[in-house]
């Protein structure tokens, strides 16, 4: 199932270390991200919003870091045509900066 799954791995902070960890199963559409092991959902699986979804583009925001916060910006492009089938791109943001853009299932 490895095929399916994207895994994106952070190591955020100076003071305080944050873990995070943002995974997307491309299968069922779940999206989720863990802080230091605590996971949290984006888009579940069950949802029908997550399968059937007329927009092209898809925003997340959040926060991570107790002490230390850190503004986490997730930016979804999805493919016209067939986009379950098609590679999707994401671009992470940390605090404002890119700090990863990735293409694939």
């Amino acid at each position: 199932y490895k095929k399916w799954e994207m895994e994106l791995n952070f190591e955020i902070g100076k003071k305080e270390k944050t873990i995070l960890i943002i995974k997307r199963n491309s299968f069922n559409g779940k999206l989720t991200y863990s802080e230091n092991g605590i996971q949290k959902k984006l888009r579940s699986a069950v949802n029908i919003g997550t399968h059937i979804n007329f927009k092209l583009t898809n925003n997340y925001e959040f926060e991570v870091g107790n002490n230390e916060k850190h503004k986490i910006e997730i930016k979804h492009k999805r493919p016209l045509l067939l986009a379950g089938f098609r590679p999707q791109s994401f671009e992470i943001k940390i605090n404002g900066e890119i700090k990863k853009e990735y293409k694939g299932y």
